[in-house]
């Protein structure tokens, strides 16, 4: 009995130890959790791919990418990252075909294992997506040796800027990369024909194309009538526009009345007022008291001799931004560090982040003279230099104490970019805080301007909180430290003491005095 008491107490030791030491192993070791969110940015022929860890199980981080391609089998992958707490991530990948639905899964691994987000789809060339139109402007008519101003114009739906790039067949251009050049055709003793193709592409490559012809020593009999193009928008702020058109007459002048149809659909509902055109040539219109954040349509129409006739649809979108209508200024910000290239006028970060932020300024219709930039940074943005304007490096001046920026020409656009970096951790409470920069602009022409861009940062570090992985389930049993260790104490104590042996003589005599009776 004694014996049997010992070896009693002994395994309780052992079992003691063991749940101890190795459930508390196999509770730190866990895989992490991630999950897929829908793409955005969605192009003809690129996207952002996201996904979100919400755990990197019990290790001090987890690598992240995703898998991709047109079937559930994926076949490509993006370059990892390596996260050192529960974010948000992305990648942009390019080179994709248009018209096509493509899959996607997040994927995280840490020491423990390797799990898999959901399957998510996505189709470039979506409605809503990126567009660059292109157009060439109207045909035009002209007599040997007369030059004649094509009427090209460009757009991209999503506000990024676009180059113009012409080529013609016969004939020379003033200039290949504007959009409306001055064209001067062969001299021909006879009738001609020639065309220039138009080329708008946008910065992610994107682009369109259209073709004019160019008529030389036709006439009126042989070809034609009146036509209207609507151009591109101008002078767009958050509550005012300038609407522009090109009215074309055949080689013989025509006069015709000439406005704008526009709203915020294309069924219009609004008339500017008309104006009279005898020769062809180009006219413009504001319209004022628009809606900020809000997308119009827009188009051309001239009427000569009881005929009607219409330009292409065109919109513009009014923003956020100020603008006096002799200035437009505008703010935005990108995250270097998180690899989000997609300019918005507010990011996410985390603390330590690098950050690049961009003021524009535009004169879309007149010179504007004495323009002064000041950017002050919120506490917590720390400037990080790198200040270039319209692209061009090693320009000296701080956003802080004020560039100079001068005269803008009418037409002119001036992009002054620097960068930033987000605070340590310390800095921040723990979960989200909101830091908003604001740039003042002032001018002559108007005054005083400002520009808002914001930065939502997300701290997850709990300060002088350890971030080694506790393995806590919630469950009073597996969680207890003090239990298990206060069982192998009382089996040690038993076993070392000789008190398991009095136990067991004391278990002996009440079975004796059992038996007796």
């Amino acid at each position: 009995m004694k014996n049997t008491i010992l070896k009693i107490s002994f395994l309780v030791l052992i079992s003691a130890v063991i749940f101890f030491a190795s459930g508390q192993a196999v509770l730190a070791a866990t895989i992490p959790q991630v999950q897929t969110n829908s793409a955005g940015n969605v192009q003809n022929n690129s996207a952002t791919l996201n996904g979100y860890v919400g755990s990197l199980g019990n290790d001090s981080y987890t690598n992240v990418w995703f898998q991709w391609g047109i079937t559930t089998s994926y076949g490509n992958n993006t370059n990892q990252q390596t996260i050192n707490y529960p974010e948000t991530f992305s990648f942009l990948i390019y080179n994709l075909s248009p018209s096509t639905t493509f899959h996607y899964r997040a994927v995280a691994q840490n020491s423990y294992g390797t799990v898999y987000g959901s399957d998510v789809v996505f189709t470039t060339g979506q409605s809503g997506g990126q567009q660059v139109t292109a157009n060439a402007g109207p045909d035009l008519y002209v007599n040997s040796g007369q030059s004649v101003t094509l009427q090209g114009s460009g757009y991209d739906n999503s506000g990024y800027s676009i180059n113009y790039n012409w080529s013609c067949v016969g004939g020379t251009l003033s200039s290949s990369s504007i959009a409306q050049p001055t064209y001067t055709p062969p001299y021909v003793s006879g009738q001609g024909t020639y065309t220039c193709t138009l080329t708008v592409t946008n910065n992610y490559g994107n682009s369109n194309s259209d073709i004019v012809t160019i008529y030389v020593n036709y006439n009126n009999q042989q070809v034609g009538g009146i036509n209207a193009q609507t151009n591109s928008a101008t002078n767009v702020s958050n509550y005012q526009a300038t609407l522009n058109g090109y009215f074309g007459a055949p080689y013989l002048n025509a006069s015709a009345n000439v406005w704008f149809q526009w709203g915020t659909t294309t069924s219009y509902g609004n008339n500017t007022n008309q104006q009279s055109l005898y020769n062809s040539g180009s006219f413009s219109q504001n319209i004022t008291g628009l809606l900020q954040n809000t997308t119009y349509h827009f188009r051309a129409v001239a009427q000569s001799n009881n005929a009607t006739v219409y330009g292409s649809d065109t919109t513009f979108y009014t923003g956020s931004g100020s603008g006096s209508g002799y200035l437009i200024v505008g703010k935005k910000v990108i995250n270097l560090t998180a690899g989000n290239l997609n300019w918005q006028t507010s990011v996410n970060a985390k603390p330590g982040d690098i950050l690049s932020f961009a003021i524009t300024l535009q004169a879309p219709s007149q010179d504007v003279h004495n323009i002064f930039v000041q950017d002050i940074l919120p506490a917590n943005l720390l400037y990080k230099d790198n200040l270039t304007i319209n692209a061009s490096l090693n320009n000296i001046g701080n956003p802080a104490s004020g560039i100079n920026v001068g005269t803008l020409s009418a037409g002119q656009v001036e992009v002054i970019s620097y960068q930033v970096q987000v605070a340590s951790s310390p800095n921040f409470a723990y979960g989200l805080s909101n830091l908003t920069s604001t740039a003042n602009i002032t001018s002559q022409e108007s005054g005083t301007q400002t520009a808002i861009a914001t930065v939502l940062i997300n701290n997850s570090s709990v300060q002088g909180i350890t971030t080694i992985p506790t393995g806590l389930t919630n469950n009073l049993l597996e969680d207890s430290f003090f239990l298990p260790l206060l069982i192998v104490l009382i089996s040690v104590w038993l076993y070392f003491s000789g008190s398991a042996y009095k136990f067991a003589d004391w278990m002996k005599g009440q079975t004796s005095k059992k038996l007796n009776k």
